[in-house]
């Protein structure tokens, strides 16, 4: 059975376990979602989230679940 990544792993962000490329997106998705949640409050959609940051809805849903 092979051992879970470890952050050692090339292309993983140290203490995160994240690749760089998946760190990046998260960043990404954080930074859109606080400026749409500051300017439209709650109303905001998932989708507009995943619009703003540049990424697919299914990059938003992979990383958070729910708002």
């Amino acid at each position: 059975m092979p051992s879970p990544p470890s952050d050692q792993t090339p292309g993983r962000q140290p203490g995160t376990g994240l690749r760089a490329d998946a760190e990046r997106n998260r960043d990404r998705i954080l930074a859109a979602a606080r400026r749409l949640y500051a300017t439209e409050g709650l109303a905001a959609s998932m989708a507009s989230v995943a619009r703003e940051a540049g990424v697919g809805k299914a990059t938003l849903g992979r990383r958070f679940v729910t708002r």
